[in-house]
């Protein structure tokens, strides 16, 4: 058995604007930093193994304040990252939104894309070979992995024994913590979305 510890990564400057990031970098805005404090804070105690995160600036800024108490770096890993949004990326949500047709579709439409993105069944796959890889070396260790909205949300999915299509009713907050003890047979929840640790709200923000 591994623990696992999911983490979401603290708020970004885009999220605070709301913008779509995808595989955009922007880094933790000035509420992202006290959150990442914050989980530090909150994770100093546990018996972390290893600290594994996503290679952009607002996953690898929140991995290091977590490893940061254990005397250790966050390792890296692309396949972490948060779904390709193609030309979606940059974008204002409201003004997508706007577009009913597209926006609907891609709400109730996993395998459904836009422009240069990757679908949910792509991102599902990449985003689950990385936790694999991740317990396939930590068998019987405590380890924190932060990821991004998407790939939690999809994780879930599959946790919950729900198809994609609920991808958007399993919300995951900034800076959340999810424990899991990842088991070949039968993966437990312990906990899920805490977000208690915080002395900056997560912020409404829940999506990209």
């Amino acid at each position: 058995m591994v623990r696992l510890f999911l983490i979401r990564h603290c708020q970004s400057t885009w999220n605070d604007d709301g913008r779509i990031q995808g595989q955009q970098d922007p880094p933790l805005s000035v509420a992202g930093r006290e959150q990442a404090q914050a989980l530090g804070r909150r994770l100093r105690g546990e018996p972390l193994a290893a600290v594994y995160c996503s290679d952009l600036s607002r996953g690898y800024q929140t991995g290091k304040a977590i490893a940061a108490p254990h005397g250790q770096t966050p390792v890296q890993d692309t396949d972490l990252r948060e779904r390709r949004y193609g030309v979606w990326e940059g974008q204002p949500l409201t003004g997508l939104m706007a577009d009913t047709a597209a926006w609907e579709r891609h709400q109730h439409d996993p395998a459904w894309a836009p422009k240069g993105a990757e679908n949910g069944p792509e991102l599902y796959r990449r985003t689950q070979a990385a936790l694999e890889r991740i317990v396939r070396r930590h068998e019987g260790d405590t380890v924190a992995v932060v990821m991004h909205g998407g790939g939690m949300r999809m994780y879930f999915c599959c946790l919950f024994g729900l198809s994609l299509e609920h991808y958007w009713q399993v919300t995951v907050s900034h800076g959340s913590i999810s424990v899991i003890d990842w088991q070949a047979v039968l993966p437990t929840l312990i906990q899920w979305n805490d977000t208690h640790h915080l002395t900056v709200a997560p912020g409404a923000s829940t999506i990209y």
